[in-house]
């Protein structure tokens, strides 16, 4: 028998094996470090459960009071939607007068988040007088949600394209209203309408924060309000005049020159998105077999089912705003999927690979948000419920206690938020205390070789990892009022802001408030042990 002798490798070989592992084992490491250590330990204290001794006793927090205030943003969100979108409006200080309803970039966003406060609180109210009120606001920003994708796409429904979704609009009519004139100035991002609209005028280069809010707005809508014939209709064609689009364009938002402005909703864009629309179309075409399927592919083959709902602990540090809009995602896909099994599995995913990373952020979209999902999962939640309820409820509460009713740029009459410094006094020197980490990463990117190498992420893509953040997240009463408050970093917040014109008085929807708390009355929180 001629036996013959396996041959060593040669060190050919060897060199050319060794040359192809040497890159990956360094990018393994490289990403490994910034990922698994950096960043992870710039975040660590964020996970950690708020301290409820600053809390106000929850025997001094007014449910009552909470349900007046809730109505008053509701009754004031009527002045909002002069042309049914979210606007923030300008008042004379001394007269009390309109001045101006200000531009917005983030018409989508903003209307969004009003109605799906509004939605929640409709679908909590008896018949009568105020439902009939919620239910006339909610008309109204539907129609404001419509035009936004029927405008630059020449009509409604699916057999229209529906590629683009606008920021704003503005009709003829308001070519000479000084409110709406900057609409038809020459901007990069506007454009004519199109079909029986091309003499209105669009705002474009969407981005994925006002897809997140439209998306949330048609759930909201399409699941809380379905008695309305006029607004099931609606959101119905809206819905499926975005799946088409969407599908049409390989999941790419496209702008007002037919060239895609950088919405991807295909990997690496979290899973949330292209199911959370798919699921809707399903709902608004349940004998469209596509659909379906396309649905089941996305759960399954592309295994999203396993991923969902995700969002990353970067965000929290170097952009706060992202994971704000991606929540809002997640909240729409809560509301539309009614398989308990996916619900539980999508808690499961929740509560282990993102909501962990928000519990001391004292955020109350986010922590009503986790409330919303456990009630509707069968899975037992890691966290203390009846803790975030009490952490939800005392923001809330500050309004009341600090005079935030209507939300505006006087800070409650005080015309000055309160500081870190008054903070300091009363509760430690703790509030002044900054992340003690930020200096030690950032010493290692600045002092050593291989952090060097790091530096095109820390001073270039990802540029405020090393800003300062503190290491108590500011409460409500600290933060300058904006359209909504909960996408903002709270561990960046300093509290010092001055009202400072004096003949002006800038107001704000209300969402802040709203949004959170009427989650909470939907899903029964409002009351101890209710849930």
């Amino acid at each position: 028998m001629l036996i013959i002798k396996k041959k060593g490798i040669s060190l050919r070989k060897i060199a050319l094996l060794t040359l192809v592992l040497i890159p990956v084992v360094f990018s393994g490491f490289y990403f490994g470090l910034y990922l698994g250590v950096i960043v992870p330990d710039l975040t660590k204290y964020m996970k950690t459960a708020p301290d409820t001794a600053e809390f106000y006793p929850l025997e001094d927090i007014n449910i009552s009071r909470l349900e007046e205030i809730g109505r008053e943003f509701e009754m004031l969100q009527e002045q909002h939607i002069p042309i049914n979108l979210s606007q923030q409006i300008k008042f004379n200080a001394s007269t009390g007068q309109v001045m101006e309803y200000e531009s917005t970039d983030n018409g989508a966003l903003h209307t969004a988040e009003a109605l799906t406060a509004s939605c929640y609180r409709y679908a909590t109210l008896p018949s009568g007088s105020d439902k009939d009120q919620a239910l006339g606001l909610i008309q109204k920003m539907v129609t404001g949600l419509k035009m936004l994708i029927a405008v630059p796409n020449g009509g409604l429904g699916p057999d229209f394209p529906g590629t683009t979704i606008g920021r704003f609009y503005a009709s003829p009519a308001q070519r000479n209203d000084g409110n709406y004139t900057w609409m038809f100035d020459e901007h990069f991002r506007h454009f004519n309408g199109t079909g029986q609209y091309s003499d209105w005028r669009i705002r474009l280069y969407t981005s994925k924060d006002e897809i997140s809010g439209y998306f949330l707005g048609l759930a909201a809508t399409l699941m809380l309000v379905e008695d309305d014939e006029y607004c099931q209709e609606t959101v119905k064609l809206i819905i499926l005049q975005a799946m088409e689009g969407f599908l049409s364009s390989f999941w790419q938002e496209m702008s007002g020159d037919g060239k895609p402005n950088g919405v991807y909703l295909q990997p690496p864009c979290y899973a949330q998105w292209k199911l959370l629309l798919t699921k809707m179309a399903t709902l608004a075409d349940p004998d469209n077999a596509r659909y379906e399927q396309l649905y089941q592919y996305y759960l399954v083959k592309e295994r999203n089912v396993k991923n969902t709902p995700y969002v990353s602990d970067t965000d929290n540090i170097d952009n706060y705003y992202s994971q704000y809009f991606e929540n809002m995602v997640v909240l729409g896909l809560f509301l539309v999927e009614k398989d308990q099994k996916l619900v539980d599995l999508y808690f499961e995913n929740y509560q282990a690979r993102t909501y962990s990373s928000y519990r001391g952020h004292r955020n109350a979209f986010l922590n009503a948000l986790y409330l919303g999902a456990s009630s509707v999962s069968t899975v037992q939640p890691d966290f203390d419920i009846e803790e975030i309820r009490w952490d939800v409820l005392d923001q809330l509460w500050r309004f009341n206690e600090f005079s935030l009713v209507p939300y505006d740029t006087t800070f409650g009459g005080q015309n000055q938020t309160v500081s870190r410094i008054e903070k300091s006094t009363e509760f430690g020197e703790e509030w002044f205390a900054l992340d003690p980490n930020i200096a030690k990463w950032k010493d290692f990117v600045d002092n050593t070789a291989f952090g060097s190498l790091y530096q095109w992420l820390t001073y270039g893509l990802q540029d405020a990892i090393f800003r300062d953040r503190y290491l108590k997240p500011a409460t409500v009463e600290m933060s300058n009022p904006t359209s909504i408050l909960w996408n903002r970093n709270p561990f960046t917040e300093d509290g010092n802001h001055i009202y400072n014109t004096e003949s002006v008085i800038t107001q704000y929807h209300g969402a802040t408030f709203t949004l959170p708390y009427y989650m909470l009355s939907y899903y029964n929180y409002l009351q101890p042990g209710a849930n």
